[in-house]
């Protein structure tokens, strides 16, 4: 029969393991400790970044609604005029004017007969944008009709 091990060896040896099981359980704190400062580190700089766009967007904003202000416009038919006459400063295509109530509707492009698929899908999207913008479905049926063939070449009107 076999001897069992000496006592002093299994004491050493719970010690030995006892230890490591510490040491795995130090080092899983400290991992968990290094990535909590991490992400706060990342959140800090995430608040940074933000503020920073934030702050770029107000100054944007003021920009614009300086470009937008009524300005003055120098008297060319009076010279003794001491109040100038107030005039719009013309906003990029696309922007509405803070007098405007409507956006510009835009023609939706024509519908070639060379179109390939990927074209075809990408015209059908901008028509559906199209007519929900015009409240197209609202309309009645020949007006949808007579608008989807203003937005057709002559060539793709033969064919259909």
């Amino acid at each position: 029969m076999a001897e069992s091990p000496h006592p002093d060896v299994l004491q050493i040896l719970q010690i030995i393991e006892d230890n490591h099981c510490q040491e795995a359980a130090e080092q899983r704190q400290e991992e968990e400790q290094h990535r909590r400062e991490e992400e706060d580190r990342r959140r800090q700089e995430d608040e940074q970044r933000e503020s920073q766009l934030r702050e770029e967007f107000q100054q944007l904003l003021a920009t614009v609604a300086q470009q937008s202000r009524l300005t003055p416009q120098p008297a060319a038919a009076s010279s003794t005029s001491t109040s100038p006459t107030p005039s719009l400063q013309p906003l990029p295509s696309g922007m509405l004017h803070p007098t405007n109530k409507k956006a510009v509707i835009h023609p939706q492009p024509l519908l070639q007969s060379d179109l390939t698929f990927p074209g075809y899908k990408a015209w059908r999207r901008q028509w559906k944008n199209y007519a929900t913008f015009t409240d197209l479905p609202n309309l009645d049926l020949p007006k949808q009709h007579i608008e989807l063939c203003m937005c057709l070449i002559p060539e793709v009107l033969h064919i259909l």
